[in-house]
């Protein structure tokens, strides 16, 4: 319509309007343009908040997952503690076989960060998402990736440093009993939230005398070998929660419990 009155000033050599209606084209195309680099923005502007979102999500799981296993940790390691006391003094009797094969089950227990990182990493490596983010921000974000990730590689390294074959552990610890008769009472136990320790299939037994026990170096590496590892990621659990709690406060997060009071 309007380029059709445009052509007819111009036949008619009526400059002002020709003026007027070219004006009038030019600021349509500028403003239809723009209304579309605004539509573009707002849908990466929503983008951005739902992958910023995700991340926080992310974190969140990241935190319970190194607090459950801080957790599992402290339950754990004076269990087999106790265990490989009675290892290092040689004792023997019912009571002392009783520690040491109610420290196997923990033993059985990787201890071992499992760290996600795809949100993180995503909304970092999306260069349309740059402009929404600050510098502190954008640099947050880096340091912790960065950090999970060489946590993660440091916690596998820990339990590549001393590897012990299933076939040397099973020469010094056997099944014994099961623990559930059948896989349906292993599932009922489960919805029940009954299920307690790692043992669900059949409980971890010494598989040679406790006398000889103390002086076989396969059991003694994997006790001693769980403990240190132990504290190395408890050590590494507490600067872990640590960081992802000071990130996820700059991040703007409120946990849930604070929101309500």
């Amino acid at each position: 319509m309007i380029l059709r009155r445009l052509a007819t000033s111009i036949r008619k050599q009526d400059w002002f309007a020709v003026v007027i209606e070219t004006l009038i084209v030019v600021m349509g195309v500028y403003l239809g343009i723009q209304l579309g680099n605004w539509n573009a923005n707002q849908q990466d502007r929503a983008s951005y908040r739902d992958s910023f979102n995700r991340v926080i999500v992310e974190l969140q799981m990241n935190l319970e997952s190194v607090k459950w296993d801080q957790e599992a940790i402290r339950e754990r390691l004076p269990v087999v503690q106790e265990g490989l006391e009675v290892l290092r003094a040689c004792q023997t009797g019912p009571e002392a076989l009783a520690k040491v094969n109610a420290a196997l089950e923990p033993l059985e227990w990787d201890v071992e960060f499992t760290l996600d990182t795809p949100a993180l990493e995503q909304l970092i490596g999306n260069e349309r998402f740059l402009s929404f983010q600050g510098t502190d921000t954008r640099d947050i974000l880096m340091s912790l990736l960065a950090e999970l990730s060489q946590m993660e590689e440091f916690s596998a390294d820990l339990n590549d440093l001393t590897p012990i074959s299933f076939v040397d552990r099973w020469s010094v610890i056997k099944p014994g009993d099961l623990s559930y008769d059948s896989p349906d009472d292993l599932i009922a136990a489960f919805e029940e939230g009954t299920v307690e320790g790692t043992a669900i299939w059949r409980q971890s037994k010494l598989a040679i005398p406790l006398a000889d026990a103390c002086k076989n170096e396969v059991l003694m590496a994997l006790f001693y070998t769980w403990e240190v590892d132990a504290y190395w990621h408890s050590l590494a659990a507490y600067s872990l929660i640590a960081e992802l709690e000071s990130a996820l406060d700059a991040l703007g997060y409120v946990p849930q419990e604070a929101a309500d009071d």
